[in-house]
């Protein structure tokens, strides 16, 4: 819990790594304050999933009304033609409930569910969540606020910032970057949409409109576009030398396993060679090269220059071509040096069982280029 004296936020967290918690059934939460009565939410109890993670709002200032609480986590506000919008996340498993100070609001009006005032508060309940799951209040003071409550994954999707002459939230699919008087959008689509509340006076260049929910969403057409989808591209690998015996773990103090020493990546380092192909050099755009492998620990040379290095854990690793110069690996290529984990390394690794040694290996790699689209307008 964090608090001022009257409002605040409550945090919940069902998560730890490795070990998964069991769901807790039947929850409700009562929260006292030193300077303001005691809340108690939901008005259901609910289950908190297992591995979830979020934070309630608890008495809530937005745009003129209170929000006394509800069972989804704020994100930003919005300004949408003078109304105040909260943008809310729902929690994957949690039922989306909202419960209004009703001596802030004089009407509410909900798109699903319904509303029912009880006492001195509004409590809106069956609100499926989503881009036009919008709650819309008159405050007392005749002004227009509003509650949007987004679905879990698309609310992973947001940006807020500046764009087209104001602040926006935008939601988009892939990486976005606020460039002054637009956009740019990072990814590897063929055909890159994104979301905008509230919309621009003028559609941004070289898109088409369709609504979606209270945003208008805009897709990228012709020339803006591009005209083939994006696929991988396998990238030869080459072996130059099988890995030694795994180096002995070092722990630290608290029995955390420590780095091997560099000598171990001269000495028994598996290494690899990567020549990668020219088109792929050519390209414009981020270049990611993908490396399915094993081990413990890998590093990356161009000549004899360190340009990037991972701990294994279980997913691919990821450089960014990019950001190397191009003559250098025309020339050099990429060196990948490995190193094996040791069956008694005190390491967790998913589906690693308990004294199983991981084999320093690359089994492949590929690489993908995301493209760069600037949206202004006319």
């Amino acid at each position: 819990m964090r608090a001022d004296g009257d409002s605040g936020f409550l945090f919940v967290n069902n998560h730890q790594p490795h070990e998964p918690l069991p769901a807790h059934p039947d929850t409700t939460f009562t929260v006292e304050f030193p300077d303001a009565p005691a809340l108690t939410l939901p008005s259901t109890p609910v289950t908190v999933p297992s591995g979830a993670y979020f934070c309630w709002p608890l008495r809530l200032e937005a745009g003129g009304l209170r929000l006394d609480w509800a069972t989804v986590q704020p994100v930003c506000t919005v300004d949408d033609a003078g109304r105040t919008v909260l943008v809310l996340a729902a929690t994957d498993g949690v039922t989306p409930e909202l419960a209004l100070d009703a001596t802030t609001v004089t009407s509410v009006r909900t798109p699903t569910g319904e509303t029912v005032t009880t006492g001195d508060r509004v409590l809106v309940t069956g609100l499926r969540p989503g881009t036009d799951a919008l709650v819309e209040a008159v405050t007392v003071d005749g002004g227009r606020a509003g509650l949007l409550v987004l679905d879990a994954v698309t609310a992973r999707t947001a940006y807020r910032g500046a764009a087209w002459g104001a602040e926006r939230l935008v939601l988009c699919a892939d990486g976005v970057v606020f460039d002054g008087d637009g956009i740019r959008v990072h990814g590897t689509a063929a055909q890159p949409s994104f979301a905008v509340l509230p919309a621009p006076e003028r559609a941004p260049t070289g898109t088409k409109s369709t609504q979606d929910g209270v945003f208008t969403r805009y897709t990228l057409l012709g020339e803006a576009a591009v005209p083939e989808p994006e696929t991988e591209t396998a990238v030869p690998v080459t072996p130059i030398r099988a890995a030694g015996p795994a180096p002995r773990p070092v722990t630290g103090v608290q029995g955390r396993a420590s780095v091997p020493a560099d000598q171990y990546f001269d000495t028994v380092a598996a290494e690899y060679r990567v020549d990668v192909p020219d088109d792929l050099l050519a390209r414009e755009g981020r270049t990611i090269l993908r490396l399915d492998w094993t081990g413990d620990v890998a590093r990356a040379y161009v000549g004899d220059v360190l340009v990037a290095d991972q701990f294994f854990h279980g997913r691919p690793w990821e450089i960014a071509l990019d950001r190397i110069p191009r003559e250098a690996l025309r020339a050099h290529g990429l060196r990948l040096k490995v190193l094996p984990l040791a069956a008694d390394a005190p390491v967790h690794l998913p589906g690693r069982a308990p004294g199983e040694a991981v084999a320093a290996a690359i089994r492949g790699a590929g690489a993908r280029t995301s493209r760069t689209w600037t949206v202004g307008t006319t």
